[in-house]
């Protein structure tokens, strides 16, 4: 029997991964026009299991499981005379559970990021930092070295210039009009995951209208979109969205008539539009849990309910959800109560009282400025110092220069010596199984692909390469063609 499982996430997959390619298993990052000869190839062999979303390094890198490319995969296979009997599964596995091997815990790590959610969970340090993550699943051992797993990479590593993790992040966006047209400002945030959504609030706030109401001494700022709303929107968006997906991140986009918050993946598989806010289905269990324990959810499955009851509360239009691939939650604006300042005419004595307070503070505001003065002179005299400093700086960094120069050659030196290094090891690789192949042709008189693949243990692939490699070489030659393909050895006619 063939098995083909996709996986587009991980679990407990390590093991065969580890053990690599064999004659019964085969690693393809997606389906192409060769999955049907490598079904063949199992097929007329004595079957395997090909795993689609696993690159031939042993790399997850995820793969399409929609039922429109299980079904082009299944009409592919059925194509195939006589027909083969294929079983397809379907692995799930959670992008934030992947410990990243390539990760060491302690390379880049946050150590502000760390300190402050430590603080916000109220986590006592009794225990050591590494059990702590251990314990919060955002670091797990492997070969004795501790890791960070991508849910602790996105709360504990310092990504911002990591292009693994630049689709983490949260782009905002402020427009003239109500189309894409024409920005006016435009922000990305590529820190932590709670730093992301911290600054994409800010955004908003700065960005939005503010009515003042006086009802005392001090004003009250009412932001004309309910906070508690958009701050469980864009919680929302950085907790449920489909991290596999690197080509699009979490948007925050501001228009005249509307604010959209907008997350790549779309909801999880059993939510409905009849069910939608009245169930609970967590992509990314982890983030969710870390979000959590610092009161960023508040409840788990309760944010829909809580943005609506927010809109309500604040008397504004309830927010409007989009179900599809993309996630999307829309906010209506009203600007028309916010375009100038009210004020509560039953609020006149607290603002005579504001404006003598204000006097008082014209009052201390003069005496600062005299402390001004005096601190003048202590600055003029620090900036001599430091002109002095940035020449001693500039004859270091001279100094710093003619060493990189020093370094980059050593590199160039180093790059060349390994790049000749690998083309006598590849070949080396490739005379070695040149002369299996033709030692296996010298006794069989022919072979096909899958005898070459039995007898080196490669790929169906990688031997139609070193066959290809060996036509060329005028070494063997290619007779018939699809499934009635062989090679035998290429004599020379005597003339």
């Amino acid at each position: 029997m063939l098995n083909i499982t996709y996986w587009n996430m991980i679990n407990k997959l390590d093991a065969v991964i580890s053990e690599g390619e064999s004659y019964t298993v085969e690693f393809k990052e997606s389906v192409d026009k060769s999955i049907a000869s490598e079904v063949c190839a199992f097929a007329n062999a004595a079957g395997g299991r090909i795993f689609i979303g696993v690159s031939d390094e042993g790399k997850i890198v995820g793969t399409d499981t929609s039922n429109s490319a299980r079904s082009r995969l299944q009409d592919t296979i059925n194509q195939i005379e006589p027909r083969l009997f294929v079983d397809i599964n379907e692995g799930q596995i959670r992008y934030d559970e992947i410990v990243r091997k390539d990760l060491p815990l302690y390379d880049k790590f946050n150590e502000t990021a760390y300190k402050r959610y430590i603080r916000a969970a109220k986590i006592s340090d009794v225990l050591d930092r590494e059990t702590i993550l251990e314990n919060l699943d955002c670091a797990a051992r492997v070969d004795d070295k501790i890791c960070f797993t991508n849910a602790g990479a996105l709360f504990f590593r310092i990504n911002d210039e990591d292009v693994k993790f630049r689709h983490a992040g949260i782009v905002c966006a402020l427009y003239k009009g109500t189309e894409k047209s024409y920005i006016i400002d435009a922000k990305e945030f590529n820190g932590n995951a709670v730093s992301n959504i911290d600054d994409a609030l800010a955004f908003l706030k700065r960005h939005l209208n503010v009515r003042y109401k006086i009802e005392t001494l001090r004003r009250e700022n009412i932001l004309e979109l309910p906070e508690d709303a958009l701050r469980e929107a864009i919680v929302n968006a950085v907790c449920h969205r489909n991290y596999f997906e690197k080509g699009a991140r979490v948007m925050v986009e501001i228009f005249d008539d509307r604010v959209e918050i907008t997350n790549p993946g779309g909801v999880c598989k059993g939510i409905t539009p009849d069910n939608f806010g009245k169930i609970s289905i967590t992509r990314n269990a982890i983030v969710a849990s870390m979000l959590y324990r610092i009161d960023y959810i508040e409840q788990m499955g309760t944010g829909i309910l809580r943005m609506k009851n927010a809109a309500k509360n604040a008397n504004v239009t309830e927010p409007k959800f989009d179900l599809q691939d993309f996630f999307k939650v829309t906010f209506e604006r009203n600007q028309a109560n916010y375009n100038e300042l009210a004020i509560e005419s039953s609020d006149r004595v607290a603002i005579e009282n504001g404006e003598a307070a204000i006097e008082n503070a014209e009052v201390a505001i003069e005496n600062d400025r005299v402390a001004i003065e005096n601190d003048k002179a202590a600055i003029e005299n620090d900036e001599a110092a430091i002109e002095n400093d940035k020449v001693a700086i500039k004859n270091d960094e001279a100094a710093i220069e003619n060493d990189k120069a020093a370094i980059e050659n050593d590199d160039v030196a180093t790059k060349n010596d390994k790049a000749a290094t690998k083309n006598d090891e590849a070949a080396i690789e490739i005379s070695d199984r040149t002369s299996a192949i033709l030692k296996y042709l010298e006794q069989n008189g022919s072979g096909k692909n899958v005898d070459f693949s039995n007898i080196l243990g490669l790929s169906s692939q990688r031997i139609r390469e070193i066959l290809q490699v060996m036509i060329h070489d005028n070494l063997i030659e290619k007779h018939g063609d699809k499934r009635h393909t062989y090679y035998t050895v290429k004599r020379i006619k005597n003339e």
